[in-house]
């Protein structure tokens, strides 16, 4: 008698390489961007393929956490053992999906907001309703999961990236609530959490691939983990003071 595969986990493993493959090229397209002048139509063509990719990345990794947070057990079967204690193998695993959970919706609400502010521009009364406020609101309630349980466990990388989290979300409501935007503040958005949503995308590489490429080095690996943050806020520092800085004029000489 033939055995038939079990469709739930084909379409599991099937959104599991498409979401490895779609965020393998997202990692490069975040980048193709840069290569031309801002506002160009290369430049928000090249912008476009990297945000549908970014929407495709972040909502596959939020199917997939939520099935897997649902059932552990059946969907990580691998990684239970005979002699081993289920209750703490399941306790790990929802932990760390959590977490991946919680990077999907960071990513989501930064990519979402980043192309919203440049679809609005300066009419933020726009900005004001539940398609633009669902994100941030998802995103806090996710990042105070990940503070929990980084307290709880004494994890540092949780402890970081919840702070991200809640920072973010709050900064995005306080803008789609403010009275009047200028071209600075919206540029500086959009900037902001397109590069935001980078820092994502290249710490849940290291969070998913870093646990074997890095396994030998032990707690240093939490060193790959938050260096994307690091490097990514202080690029992101940098471009926004370009784009948004007006050149000053100069002084005159006798």
């Amino acid at each position: 008698m033939t055995l038939l595969p079990d469709p739930v986990l084909s379409f599991y493993q099937l959104m599991v390489w498409l979401h490895i493959a779609v965020g393998t090229i997202t990692l490069v397209l975040f980048w193709l961007p840069l290569r031309f002048p801002k506002g160009s139509p290369a430049h928000k063509r090249s912008g476009r393929y990297y945000a549908n990719s970014m929407y495709f990345v972040a909502g596959s990794g939020l199917l997939l956490a939520v099935m897997v947070l649902v059932d552990p057990m059946y969907f990580k079967a691998s990684l239970y053992r005979p002699d081993g204690n289920d209750e703490a193998t399941t306790s790990a695993i929802r932990q760390f999906w959590s977490f991946l959970l919680f990077l999907c919706i960071l990513i989501l609400t930064n990519v979402s907001h980043a192309m919203a502010v440049l679809r609005v521009k300066n009419n933020i009364q726009k900005m004001r309703n539940i398609r633009y406020l669902a994100y941030p609101i998802m995103l806090f309630v996710s990042s105070a999961w990940v503070l929990y349980m980084g307290i709880k466990n004494t994890h540092m990388l949780y402890l970081a990236f919840s702070g991200i989290g809640l920072f973010s979300s709050v900064d995005t409501v306080r803008y789609c609530l403010r009275s009047a935007i200028t071209r600075d503040d919206w540029m500086a958005a959009h900037i902001g959490n397109i590069c935001g949503s980078g820092i994502g995308v290249y710490t849940a590489f290291f969070a998913f691939g870093g646990r074997s490429l890095f396994s030998d080095l032990g707690q240093w690996q939490l060193v790959f983990w938050i260096a994307p943050a690091i490097i990514g806020t202080f690029l992101i520092s940098k471009t926004i003071k370009r784009y948004t800085t007006p050149s000053r004029p100069k002084t005159a000489t006798n």
